[in-house]
Parts: structure tokens; C-alpha cells; sequence
């Protein structure tokens, strides 16, 4: 696993993930991300709990969502080898920003 978190005002907002198995090669068809996505999803469900909705992506692939307000995980595959994690902070987004500014 592998992260950087991102930061809007001094304030994290988002931390991006992405998971690979360490040994992964091409020809590896066990460790590739469509087996990946599976343990992700129960890795994420340990840290967040049971709810995960699956979603049909643009892709063709399936991907899974959870939204705990205010966060929101999404997991979806990148390519063969990564799946990557989106955990949002749904109350620091930009129109949070233009909100602020108008009062």
C-alpha cells in the first residue's frame, strides 16, 4: 500500500491509495488487481465497517463505494497491476470554499 494525502487550507482532504502485490509480473494471473480488488474491499471493510456498494464503472469493470458521511471510499482498479482507494472528506470540498468566502 502505498498513499499521499491531500491538502486544501492546511487541512487533509482526500488520501489517495493504491495497493499491489509485491511479486506481481505479468504472467502472475493470481496477483493480478482483479484478484487484488477483493482483498482490498475486505481491508477496507475492517477499517470502515460493512456497506460497500458495488458499482458497474465506464470501464466495463466493477468498482465499490461506501459513503459514511462526511467520507466517501471508493475503490475501483487502475490497470492489471494496482487498485487504488479514494477516501474523501465530503465537508472540505471547493464549493465549501465559495461558501465560506460569501458570508
Amino acid at each position: 500500500m502505498n498513499f499521499y494525502p491531500a491538502f486544501m487550507d492546511d487541512k487533509m482532504f482526500a488520501m489517495p491509495l493504491y495497493f499491489n502485490y509485491k511479486a506481481w509480473a505479468p504472467w502472475n494471473r493470481e496477483l493480478q488487481s482483479d484478484v487484488l480488488i477483493l482483498e482490498v474491499k475486505k481491508l477496507m471493510e475492517k477499517w470502515f465497517g460493512p456497506g460497500f456498494q458495488e458499482k458497474k464503472l465506464a470501464s466495463g469493470r466493477v468498482g465499490y463505494y461506501k459513503i459514511d458521511h462526511p467520507r466517501i471510499v471508493t475503490i475501483k482498479i487502475r490497470d492489471e497491476q494496482y487498485v487504488d482507494v479514494l477516501i474523501e472528506n465530503l465537508n472540505c470540498g471547493t464549493d465549501d470554499k465559495a461558501t465560506d468566502e460569501q458570508k
